[in-house]
């Protein structure tokens, strides 16, 4: 597993504190979309706006359809760093 050296560590944060208002107004958009676990239509919303985000951050990104839920995303990167092979993250069912 590749470790993070100061100056890749110093640089993320660096480009999270830029990114700090674009974070917050898309936390908000996410926190405003009524999405029970019970209601897969209102989670798929969800997925929606992470879909679009992620696409126009140059991910490729796939919907997996839940049967009790509003299914996964999955999203990668079109060509990954050898440092940095992959991500991941989850959300709730």
């Amino acid at each position: 597993m590749a470790m993070l050296t100061d100056l890749d560590v110093e640089n993320i944060l660096g480009y999270l504190q830029q990114q700090r208002e674009n974070m917050a107004e898309l936390l908000q958009r996410l926190a405003l979309v009524e999405s029970p676990s019970s209601d897969p239509h209102a989670l798929c919303q969800i997925l929606t706006i992470l879909t679009a985000e992620l696409k126009v951050a140059g991910m490729s990104v796939r919907h997996l359809p839940g049967s009790a839920s509003g299914g996964l995303l999955y999203a990668r990167e079109p060509l990954r760093s050898a440092r940095f092979p992959c991500r991941s993250g989850r959300g709730h069912r």
